[in-house]
This record gives structure tokens, sequence and C-alpha cells, in this order.
């Protein structure tokens, strides 16, 4: 799923993303997707993190 989001994104697209540590691997995450010619996008998500094998992956969005 995540290559077809990617491969979808026009060319020359811009984007800002602010996160905030609220505790422990879990961040507020604000998204800006800036598209040419089209409105601002975007949205705000709570995202959890976890480290396996001495890593760190996304776990959980919500």
């Amino acid at each position: 799923m995540g290559e077809k989001f990617i491969d979808a994104v026009p060319v020359g697209t811009n984007y800002c993303i602010r996160t905030l540590k609220l505790s422990d691997g879990v961040y507020l995450v604000d998204l800006s997707l800036m598209k040419p010619g089209q409105p601002v996008d975007g949205g705000i998500q709570t995202v959890t993190t976890q480290k396996t094998d001495g890593r760190w992956f996304v776990d959980v969005f919500k």
C-alpha cells in the first residue's frame, strides 16, 4: 500500500512534518502536503513506535 501512495505523489510536491513527543515511543505527527496547483492537504495523527532487534519501526497510526 505504501508504494502506491508514494508513486501517486506528483513531481514538485513539498511537505512539512512536525512532531511532538507525547511519551516514550508515542508522537503526535502533523503532516502537510503541498502539491502543485492544489490546496494544502494533510492531517494530524498519533504514531507509536517500537524498537525491534535494535531498530525503530512505526508500530501504530491512529
